[in-house]
């Protein structure tokens, strides 16, 4: 658990994580705010988190994480353990577009893996968090070139109708 003092009266919700330690145990958020009544603290199991991004299919590919607004990456799925806890506050997700927005798209190569991908991000409101959703760029790109042809093979047919339909009118006058 975070053992760093309360925040400050109307000062902004502090988050923590607590990681696995090395004689097992649950990684943990943290989350505390001071209210009118005093001060209240909320410990979450990742686990909740987990099996929350767990069902989300966006492709091949895909990813959902949840950081901190530190860059510490609190959540992530499909799930890398070896990589919560550490900090990504150097990706241009940190850098360049959370300061300008707080909800947003770009596209960028994955720290993690090399992967180009097509990422949305969004602030969560009140809270030190970002959520983000990534998917692979190729796999984003595979189902747009698919309506274009098929867009492609209606333009051709409308087109050929078309023609066909003019130069049977024009035989007939």
């Amino acid at each position: 658990p975070d053992a760093s003092p309360p925040p400050a009266p109307g000062a902004a919700p502090r988050i923590g994580i607590a990681l696995r330690t090395p004689g097992g145990g649950p990684a943990t958020i943290t989350l505390a705010r001071n209210l009118p009544a005093g001060s209240a603290v909320i410990e979450t199991d990742v686990a909740y988190f987990q099996r929350i991004f767990d069902p989300a299919d966006l492709g091949r590919g895909g990813s959902v994480t949840l950081h901190a607004r530190d860059g510490t990456m609190l959540v992530r799925s499909p799930t890398l353990p070896h990589m919560i806890g550490h900090s990504f506050i150097h990706t241009p997700l940190f850098q360049k577009y959370l300061p300008r927005a707080a909800s947003g798209a770009f596209e960028a190569t994955s720290p993690i893996d090399g992967v180009r991908r097509l990422y949305g991000y969004s602030a969560v409101a009140g809270y030190p968090l970002v959520i983000v959703t990534g998917r692979d760029l190729s796999d984003t790109l595979a189902v747009w070139r698919g309506w274009l042809w098929v867009a492609i093979v209606a333009w051709g047919l409308l087109s050929a109708t078309l023609g066909i339909l003019a130069w049977r009118t024009s035989r007939e006058t």
